[in-house]
């Protein structure tokens, strides 16, 4: 049967979002994303079914015996990853197996992958009362370690800065009674709303065929409609958190603007870098500090672990900064980030899990999904394109701790 050609192919019947990739490396990537809608759903039912998937499907009952069928496909690797959106969670399921050519006379192990994850996801779980109770049990303990880290205490801080319209990094779990609470009914309402939400299919590797239309037919991968971002945030300023640990940390919070093409997503992944070279050698500040953002909501936090740091001259400083026109960026500086951009495109490029995450995140954001069109931008960026984005970017608030 005739392979397929192209690197990329997005098949597009019904706008549809199917990937088909050749692989670069001597493997082969399955991968399926389901974009839950959080209105249909208990939270905490989702992420214990899927402890479920792992341990007590009804075709691999237990652990051992998952993980054995993986052993029979000399070694693939199985995975799930989650996004938590403001409207969405998201779930991708990932296989990836080897392309051996030798093992290929042997089992068709890209059809076999195919099959493992139909049975894992479509054929359902078992309803097996003490599996349920003991994966409940273990998030009731992760829920516990989070609620008593620094970490959950931060978070409820720069969440007051919106009010909680939305979260900065929200945890799987809300609550032990929301997980307690959670029963075969929850997770039956999960699986069904899998069959009936959004889903992101990719296939990377040998471009058979075969393949390609039994992944299609088990996954239907179904049309997208891009989300709005929320732009209308309550500023609300936290004047102080209380740490664990006894330590003090300056946060500032800021907005840039919505992801609308490749170049404001490129701007995002070397922002940390160049904020680094303004505040330490532009403000001659030299302090400790590291950037979080959120590519969805847009939300930068940067997080200043220097204790001298939280004086207020400092923090006009940077929101000056950061609000100025007239920003002294070195341009050696940015030709050096944008050299090492290109590099990370390059490598996300060569390997085949790196673009299929790159795909599922520019599938929603819904911009283009060829590294080829980012590495082109990144030869056009000049250093104003950079300025302007950094100026368009809205100060919320800072949280003193």
């Amino acid at each position: 049967m005739n392979s397929i050609k192209p690197d990329h192919v997005q098949q597009v019947e019904n706008n549809a979002h199917f990937n088909v990739c050749r692989s670069i490396r001597r493997q082969q990537l399955v991968s399926v994303t389901y974009l839950i809608p959080r209105l249909n759903i208990k939270k905490e039912a989702l992420f214990i079914y899927l402890g479920m998937v792992f341990h007590s499907s009804k075709e691999y009952l237990t652990y051992r015996s998952l993980m054995k069928k993986l052993d029979s496909l000399y070694g693939a690797k199985l995975s799930v990853s989650h996004k938590i959106f403001e409207r969405d969670i998201s779930i991708t399921f990932s296989i990836v197996a080897t392309d051996d050519a030798y093992l290929h006379t042997i089992k068709n192990l890209s059809m076999e992958a195919v099959e493992l994850l139909n049975a894992l996801i479509n054929n359902g779980i078992s309803r097996d009362e003490s599996t349920l109770n003991a994966i409940k049990e273990h998030a009731c303990k992760s829920y516990e370690e989070y609620v008593k880290s620094d970490e959950y205490t931060i978070n409820q801080g720069i969440n007051e800065l919106f009010k909680n319209s939305f979260k900065y990094k929200e945890y799987m779990y809300d609550s032990l009674e929301a997980i307690n609470s959670v029963s075969f009914t929850d997770i039956e309402a999960i699986i069904s709303e899998l069959s009936n939400c959004t889903r992101f299919v990719t296939y990377i590797g040998d471009e058979k065929a075969s393949t390609a239309i039994k992944l299609k037919h088990y996954f239907k991968p179904t049309p997208f409609i891009p989300r709005v971002r929320t732009n209308d945030l309550v500023i609300n300023k936290v004047d102080s958190i209380d740490l664990n640990n006894g330590g003090k940390k300056l946060y500032i919070a800021y907005r840039y603007p919505s992801i609308n093409g490749e170049a404001t997503l490129l701007f995002t992944l070397v922002m940390e870098n160049i904020l680094k070279h303004l505040i330490n050698d532009v403000l001659k500040l030299n302090i400790n500090f590291r950037v979080n953002y959120n590519l969805f909501n847009g939300l930068v936090v940067i997080e200043i672990n220097d204790l001298v740091s939280s004086d207020k001259l400092y923090l006009e400083k940077i929101k000056e900064l950061l609000a100025s026109e007239f920003i002294e960026l070195d341009k050696s500086v940015f030709n050096k980030e944008m050299k090492v951009l290109k590099t990370k495109l390059q490598m996300i490029k060569e390997d085949d899990e790196g673009r299929n995450d790159f795909i599922v995140l520019t599938t929603y954001l819904a911009i283009s999904k060829k590294i080829d069109d980012y590495l082109d931008k990144v030869e056009k960026l000049s250093i104003e394109d950079f300025k302007s984005f950094l100026v368009h970017c809205n100060f919320i608030g800072d949280v003193k701790s």
